[in-house]
Formats: C-alpha cells, structure tokens, sequence
C-alpha cells in the first residue's frame, strides 16, 4: 500500500511560519532563501539542530501549524516578494512529498509571472519520483555513522540516491552535504563518499555543538517521553553541559583534516554558517 506522503489538504502543517534567511550549508551557502520546515521526521539524528520538528502527529491529527496556500501564496508573492529561492526542509519534507507537490502545481498555476525556485533538502526517507522532477535543485543530506541516522541502517538512503543517480534528469540537480563528527569512521566515510559521488559537488561541514544548543537539546529531549517512536532513537550530543566539547577542537582543525586528505575537485569544505551568524539557536535554519 503506497504511503499517504502528506496529509492531501491544501494546506501544510509546519514546524514554524516560513520565513527568509541565508543559507548556513551546500552549494548555495550564503545566498538569500525562504526556510519552509515541517513537522515530522523519522530519521532521528544524534545531532539533529531541530529535534523539536520529530514528532509529525499525535494519534491520526498531524501537528504543527496548518498554513493554507493561500496562506503560503501571500507570503511568497507580497512579504517575500524579493526572494526567489523556497527550500523545503524539516523535519524530513519527503514525508510529505504528495502535498509539496501539490502546492507547487497549485502555486504555480495561479502565478505565471513569479518564478520560484524549488529546493529541497532531504535525507532521502520517502521517494516519490513526481516531486523530484518538479524541482528545481535537490540537496541530499548524508549521514555518517555519527548520525545514527536511520537507526543506523544506510539502505533507505542508498535507494533515494540510486534513483537520482540513475535519472539523468534528477543527476543533474544533486547535490551532496554531510556533517563530520570527529571520529574515524566519519571522517572514513566523508572521504570515500567525496571520491564516490566526483563531479558531484559535495560540501562537508564539521559537527559543532555551542552550550546553549546542548542545553536545549537536553530539555526538549524530556517531551519526547511521549513519544517513544521518537525517543528509542534519540542519543544525546558529543558533549555535556558544563563540559569542553569533544571533537572538533575548531574549524581550523577540520579544514586541515580534509585539506590534506581530498584529492578531487568536487568537495567543499566549509563551516555551518549560520552557526556562526546565529550561535545557539537550535531551531534557527
């Protein structure tokens, strides 16, 4: 039985009102964006920046805040009317790939004259070809062993990335970023998906936690006791509160460490930019 992928109103259940932005990660660091998060996500990511977005619906009623497309519409085209670039993002947006498309085709009809472009950061949970066609540019957000992402099972990725790799339509809006713990088998793996992916552009960014994120973190961990799905994946950070971080004693010391190792043109290193715009903000972009 296929997947919902969306709750099929014409609205969508957000983690937070979008709103404009710079890029912190990938290819398109540094330029202006629109950030549209949803609510939900089943990846569960040790170091996730947004653990409050995990949590998609409480019984069959999906949480977060219902925006309509009128709603989204305003926004784009009167409060954000100078900012081109929509990046879905979550939470996972491709669990809800049916009613992103749907509003895109929706949008789309009704404003001719007002070009968007369509970007979504994934980690590859739900594929669902339709939407990848649609899109614009697609940024795969890969996981290393750090991660635990997916519970540590890479099969659910490596399938979204076959697709995307096989279509030479979608190849040729890939893009990869990943964020290295400092630990062997990230740093293992970070260099062999470099030489994997050439002349696929894969930006690497290291894994760093401020105080006040590990403190966050921490307190919202206590909500999710009411949701076990989420809960039994959930693993603190690389460091506790009071405590020098372990890892990454600063950007310097990543940037060497792939400076010296990377041998191919494709990779960019580069620190999470909006870390340093916005420290602390765990729910910032």
């Amino acid at each position: 039985m296929d997947k919902p992928l969306g709750w099929g109103e014409e609205a969508l259940y957000l983690y937070e009102r979008p709103y404009p932005t710079i890029n912190g990660e990938g290819n398109f660091i540094g330029q202006s964006c629109v950030f549209v998060r949803f609510q939900g996500c089943n990846v569960g990511c040790s170091w996730c920046d947004a653990m409050s977005t995990w949590p998609g619906k409480k019984g069959n009623k999906p949480l977060g805040t219902r925006y309509t497309f009128e709603d989204l519409e305003e926004m784009f085209i009167k409060e954000f009317w100078n900012v081109n670039r929509i990046w879905w993002t979550g939470g996972e947006p491709t669990e809800f790939s049916k009613d992103i498309l749907h509003f895109i085709e929706w949008f789309e009809k009704r404003n001719p004259n007002h070009k968007k472009i369509w970007h979504m950061i994934t980690a590859g949970e739900e594929i669902y070809v339709p939407l990848l066609d649609k899109l614009d540019f697609i940024t795969i957000d890969l996981k290393p062993p750090a991660s635990r992402a997916f519970k540590g099972d890479q099969t659910v990725q490596n399938e979204f990335i076959g697709v995307c790799l096989e279509s030479e339509h979608l190849y040729k809006k890939l893009e990869f970023k990943m964020a290295i713990a400092k630990t062997k088998e990230d740093i293992t793996y970070g260099l062999n998906q470099i030489k994997l992916f050439d002349p696929i552009n894969v930006t690497v960014q290291p894994v760093m936690w401020s105080e006040s994120e590990v403190k966050k973190n921490k307190s919202y961990a206590e909500t999710l006791k009411d949701y076990s799905l989420y809960l039994e994946k959930f693993q603190q950070p690389a460091h506790e509160v009071g405590e020098l971080p372990k890892g990454w004693v600063s950007y310097g010391e990543f940037a060497e460490t792939f400076l010296n190792s990377v041998h191919t043109n494709n990779c960019r290193v580069l620190c999470q930019l909006h870390k340093i715009y916005w420290p602390g903000e765990m729910d910032g972009i």
